[in-house]
């Protein structure tokens, strides 16, 4: 197998292609964590462009050669003994953090407040865009063998922000109907509407396909 590689960035907003954790070995034993995934996309944020512009984000700063990257996919390669959810060759989607399990977030099952949280992404820790990543089973989340989008088909978009205007171009050009989005925000949806007029935002009520004309 080639060998482990990842997208660097430090404090003088450099990028580089370099060798990275964990080793070929570690990741095709389940060594180290739980579950060893081949990454197979990884989405760029608008937060690893900060990083890299500005060298911090917050409290976070690059002050040393830092790994980016933390909307990731891709496929199991080695399950840990222990690990009874998983099967190498599961498709999976990656929560990119660690918890506790002890505090009171993580308790009341808000565990994106927890108070010992490990983002992979955040220095110190080193993000997801690399080509093996281990990581606990419990935040690696079993994908659909295969899914699509087709017309007809009804779909609930939540968040109009970018990443949901951009699903709702797909499921637009795919045929989807209707196609719901919601947001907190009334500015978002609003702006969401102007620029296709097949949504439906939520309260309203819409024809079956063959009654509307596009």
């Amino acid at each position: 197998m080639a060998s482990n590689i990842g997208m660097y960035v430090d404090g003088d907003h450099n990028l580089w292609l370099d060798e990275a954790t964990p080793s070929v070995h570690d990741a095709t034993t389940g060594n180290g964590l739980q579950a060893g995934k081949v990454v197979k996309s990884t989405g760029i944020c608008g937060s690893d462009i900060h990083f890299w512009k500005h060298g911090s984000i917050g409290p976070w700063k690059v002050t040393k050669p830092h790994i980016l990257g933390h909307e990731s996919a891709g496929v199991v390669i080695a399950v840990h003994s222990t690990v009874n959810k998983l099967a190498v060759g599961d498709r999976v989607a990656i929560e990119p953090h660690i918890t506790c399990g002890n505090c009171e977030p993580c308790l009341i099952g808000r565990y994106n407040g927890c108070k010992n949280l490990i983002f992979r992404w955040s220095p110190p820790s080193h993000g997801l865009l690399r080509r093996y990543v281990n990581h606990p089973a419990t935040w690696y989340h079993k994908l659909a063998v295969s899914h699509s989008t087709k017309i007809g088909d009804p779909v609930l978009i939540c968040g109009a922000g970018p990443i949901g205007l951009i699903t709702l171009h797909v499921c637009q050009a795919a045929g989807a109907y209707p196609i719901v989005i919601k947001d907190i925000d009334d500015t978002r949806l609003q702006f969401a509407k102007s620029i296709m007029s097949c949504v439906i935002r939520p309260g309203q009520t819409w024809a079956p396909a063959h009654e509307r004309v596009l």
